[in-house]
Protein backbone atom coordinates (compact mmCIF):
# COMPACT_ATOMS: atom_id res chain seq x y z
CA UNK A 1 0.00 0.00 0.00
CA UNK A 2 0.92 3.61 -0.63
CA UNK A 3 -0.68 6.87 0.07
CA UNK A 4 -0.53 10.75 -1.12
CA UNK A 5 -2.59 13.53 0.34
CA UNK A 6 -3.42 16.46 -1.63
CA UNK A 7 -4.80 19.87 -0.52
CA UNK A 8 -6.68 21.47 -2.31
CA UNK A 9 -7.36 24.65 -0.29
CA UNK A 10 -11.29 24.02 0.02
CA UNK A 11 -10.46 20.54 0.98
CA UNK A 12 -8.02 17.51 1.68
CA UNK A 13 -7.61 14.10 -0.53
CA UNK A 14 -6.14 11.46 1.13
CA UNK A 15 -5.18 8.85 -1.67
CA UNK A 16 -4.87 5.34 -0.33
CA UNK A 17 -3.10 2.80 -3.40
CA UNK A 18 -3.43 -0.87 -3.02
CA UNK A 19 -1.98 -3.89 -4.79
CA UNK A 20 -5.22 -5.40 -5.44
CA UNK A 21 -5.68 -9.13 -4.78
CA UNK A 22 -2.28 -8.95 -2.31
CA UNK A 23 -2.89 -10.59 1.08
CA UNK A 24 -2.90 -7.77 3.67
CA UNK A 25 -3.83 -4.99 1.26
CA UNK A 26 -7.40 -4.89 2.15
CA UNK A 27 -6.35 -4.83 5.67
CA UNK A 28 -4.14 -1.67 5.19
CA UNK A 29 -6.66 -0.17 3.40
CA UNK A 30 -9.03 0.09 6.51
CA UNK A 31 -7.04 0.60 8.87
CA UNK A 32 -5.52 3.62 6.54
CA UNK A 33 -9.28 4.69 6.39
CA UNK A 34 -9.88 4.61 10.38
CA UNK A 35 -6.68 6.61 11.06
CA UNK A 36 -8.14 9.47 8.40
CA UNK A 37 -11.53 9.31 9.52
CA UNK A 38 -12.58 11.07 6.02
CA UNK A 39 -16.47 12.57 5.59
CA UNK A 40 -16.23 10.52 2.59
CA UNK A 41 -14.74 7.27 1.70
CA UNK A 42 -14.39 7.63 -2.38
CA UNK A 43 -13.83 4.06 -3.78
CA UNK A 44 -12.19 3.36 -8.02
CA UNK A 45 -15.64 2.32 -9.19
CA UNK A 46 -18.64 3.43 -11.01
CA UNK A 47 -21.30 4.76 -8.95
CA UNK A 48 -23.61 1.63 -10.34
CA UNK A 49 -21.00 -0.74 -9.30
CA UNK A 50 -19.92 1.17 -5.79
CA UNK A 51 -23.52 0.85 -4.54
CA UNK A 52 -23.56 -3.17 -5.40
CA UNK A 53 -19.83 -3.43 -4.31
CA UNK A 54 -20.62 -6.64 -1.72
CA UNK A 55 -21.93 -9.03 -4.95
CA UNK A 56 -17.80 -7.80 -6.38
CA UNK A 57 -16.50 -10.50 -4.29
CA UNK A 58 -17.37 -14.44 -5.45
CA UNK A 59 -17.71 -12.80 -8.59
CA UNK A 60 -17.06 -16.25 -11.19
CA UNK A 61 -14.71 -15.94 -14.25
CA UNK A 62 -11.27 -14.61 -14.23
CA UNK A 63 -9.73 -13.89 -17.58
CA UNK A 64 -6.40 -13.89 -19.14
CA UNK A 65 -5.15 -10.57 -17.42
CA UNK A 66 -6.36 -11.51 -14.27
CA UNK A 67 -4.58 -14.95 -14.26
CA UNK A 68 -1.68 -13.30 -15.46
CA UNK A 69 -1.12 -10.75 -12.54
CA UNK A 70 -1.77 -12.73 -10.11
CA UNK A 71 0.56 -15.71 -11.26
CA UNK A 72 3.25 -12.64 -11.18
CA UNK A 73 2.05 -10.72 -8.14
CA UNK A 74 1.49 -14.12 -6.11
CA UNK A 75 5.82 -13.81 -5.53
CA UNK A 76 4.67 -11.63 -2.49
CA UNK A 77 2.00 -13.71 -0.84
CA UNK A 78 -1.16 -15.15 -1.62
CA UNK A 79 -3.80 -13.39 -4.25
CA UNK A 80 -7.31 -13.58 -4.31
CA UNK A 81 -9.46 -11.92 -7.03
CA UNK A 82 -11.92 -10.64 -6.97
CA UNK A 83 -10.18 -8.13 -4.20
CA UNK A 84 -11.89 -7.77 -1.09
CA UNK A 85 -10.70 -4.39 -0.32
CA UNK A 86 -13.67 -2.37 -1.80
CA UNK A 87 -16.19 -4.18 0.67
CA UNK A 88 -13.84 -4.31 3.41
CA UNK A 89 -13.33 -0.47 3.14
CA UNK A 90 -17.16 0.02 2.46
CA UNK A 91 -17.64 -1.48 5.56
CA UNK A 92 -14.85 0.57 7.48
CA UNK A 93 -16.69 4.05 6.14
CA UNK A 94 -19.70 2.66 7.64
CA UNK A 95 -17.74 3.08 11.17
CA UNK A 96 -16.11 6.17 11.05
CA UNK A 97 -19.51 7.49 9.80
CA UNK A 98 -18.52 8.01 6.56
CA UNK A 99 -20.56 8.13 3.18
CA UNK A 100 -19.25 5.85 0.15
CA UNK A 101 -18.90 7.30 -3.44
CA UNK A 102 -18.01 5.68 -6.32
CA UNK A 103 -15.64 7.89 -8.38
CA UNK A 104 -14.41 5.81 -11.53
CA UNK A 105 -16.03 6.13 -14.72
CA UNK A 106 -19.61 4.91 -15.22
CA UNK A 107 -19.90 2.01 -16.97
CA UNK A 108 -21.39 4.01 -20.45
CA UNK A 109 -19.16 7.09 -20.04
CA UNK A 110 -16.10 4.24 -19.59
CA UNK A 111 -17.74 2.11 -22.68
CA UNK A 112 -17.87 5.57 -24.96
CA UNK A 113 -14.02 6.41 -24.43
CA UNK A 114 -12.90 2.74 -25.59
CA UNK A 115 -14.43 2.98 -28.20
CA UNK A 116 -13.06 6.25 -29.22
CA UNK A 117 -9.51 5.19 -28.14
CA UNK A 118 -9.25 1.43 -29.06
CA UNK A 119 -9.45 -0.56 -32.26
CA UNK A 120 -9.45 -4.44 -33.07
CA UNK A 121 -5.91 -4.25 -33.85
CA UNK A 122 -4.90 -2.82 -30.50
CA UNK A 123 -7.15 -5.40 -28.86
CA UNK A 124 -5.12 -8.24 -30.27
CA UNK A 125 -1.92 -7.01 -29.70
CA UNK A 126 -3.01 -6.50 -25.67
CA UNK A 127 -4.03 -10.14 -25.97
CA UNK A 128 -0.77 -11.12 -26.86
CA UNK A 129 0.54 -8.94 -24.55
CA UNK A 130 -1.30 -10.19 -21.63
CA UNK A 131 0.01 -13.91 -22.80
CA UNK A 132 3.34 -12.90 -22.75
CA UNK A 133 2.78 -11.60 -19.24
CA UNK A 134 1.48 -14.87 -17.96
CA UNK A 135 4.48 -16.58 -19.45
CA UNK A 136 7.09 -13.64 -18.23
CA UNK A 137 6.09 -11.66 -15.56
CA UNK A 138 8.02 -8.17 -15.56
CA UNK A 139 11.02 -7.85 -12.74
CA UNK A 140 10.04 -5.84 -9.88
CA UNK A 141 11.51 -5.39 -6.32
CA UNK A 142 8.47 -5.22 -4.57
CA UNK A 143 4.65 -5.58 -5.14
CA UNK A 144 4.07 -1.94 -5.72
CA UNK A 145 6.59 -1.82 -8.36
CA UNK A 146 5.24 -5.33 -9.84
CA UNK A 147 1.80 -3.75 -10.34
CA UNK A 148 3.33 -0.10 -11.93
CA UNK A 149 5.03 -2.74 -14.33
CA UNK A 150 2.69 -4.93 -15.21
CA UNK A 151 0.37 -1.88 -15.74
CA UNK A 152 2.64 -0.05 -18.20
CA UNK A 153 2.83 -3.73 -20.51
CA UNK A 154 -0.64 -4.41 -20.32
CA UNK A 155 -1.69 -0.38 -20.95
CA UNK A 156 0.95 1.39 -23.64
CA UNK A 157 -0.40 3.30 -26.19
CA UNK A 158 -4.12 4.01 -26.59
CA UNK A 159 -5.13 1.52 -23.33
CA UNK A 160 -2.65 4.24 -21.51
CA UNK A 161 -4.50 7.00 -22.52
CA UNK A 162 -7.63 5.64 -21.55
CA UNK A 163 -6.39 5.17 -18.25
CA UNK A 164 -5.56 8.56 -17.93
CA UNK A 165 -9.31 8.98 -19.13
CA UNK A 166 -9.85 7.79 -16.02
CA UNK A 167 -7.50 9.29 -13.80
CA UNK A 168 -8.61 12.62 -14.81
CA UNK A 169 -12.23 11.48 -14.53
CA UNK A 170 -11.71 10.41 -10.60
CA UNK A 171 -9.41 13.80 -10.01
CA UNK A 172 -12.81 15.80 -10.89
CA UNK A 173 -15.03 13.91 -8.86
CA UNK A 174 -12.73 13.51 -5.85
CA UNK A 175 -12.12 17.53 -6.30
CA UNK A 176 -15.84 17.89 -6.40
CA UNK A 177 -16.25 15.98 -3.22
CA UNK A 178 -13.74 17.68 -1.67
CA UNK A 179 -15.12 21.02 -1.10
CA UNK A 180 -14.82 21.55 2.36
CA UNK A 181 -14.13 18.24 3.26
CA UNK A 182 -12.28 15.49 3.72
CA UNK A 183 -11.91 12.69 1.31
CA UNK A 184 -10.35 9.08 1.14
CA UNK A 185 -10.03 7.38 -2.00
CA UNK A 186 -9.22 3.81 -2.27
CA UNK A 187 -7.53 3.00 -5.36
CA UNK A 188 -5.32 0.75 -7.12
CA UNK A 189 -1.81 1.26 -6.54
CA UNK A 190 -1.08 1.59 -10.42
CA UNK A 191 -3.46 4.96 -10.69
CA UNK A 192 -2.71 6.26 -7.71
CA UNK A 193 0.35 8.51 -9.39
CA UNK A 194 -1.89 9.79 -12.48
CA UNK A 195 -4.89 10.93 -10.02
CA UNK A 196 -2.25 12.41 -7.75
CA UNK A 197 -1.04 14.45 -10.40
CA UNK A 198 -4.58 15.13 -11.95
CA UNK A 199 -5.36 16.59 -8.62
CA UNK A 200 -2.40 18.76 -8.29
CA UNK A 201 -2.94 20.38 -11.76
CA UNK A 202 -6.52 21.75 -10.92
CA UNK A 203 -4.83 23.32 -8.26
CA UNK A 204 -2.02 25.15 -9.80
CA UNK A 205 -3.06 29.16 -9.82
CA UNK A 206 -2.96 29.11 -13.48
CA UNK A 207 -5.95 26.75 -13.60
Amino acid sequence: METATVDLGSGTVHLIGVCQGLEGEAQAAVEAVEQRRPAVVAIALGPHMAEQVDEIVGAEALGAEDEAYMRGLSEWGSVTLPASTFPAVTDAAGRVDARVEGVDMPEAEYLEHHLDRIGIVQLLKRALRVRWLGWLPPDAESPAAFCRAFDRRVNDGPFGRLQGDRERWMADELADLARDDTVACVLEIERLDGVRQALQARDRPDR
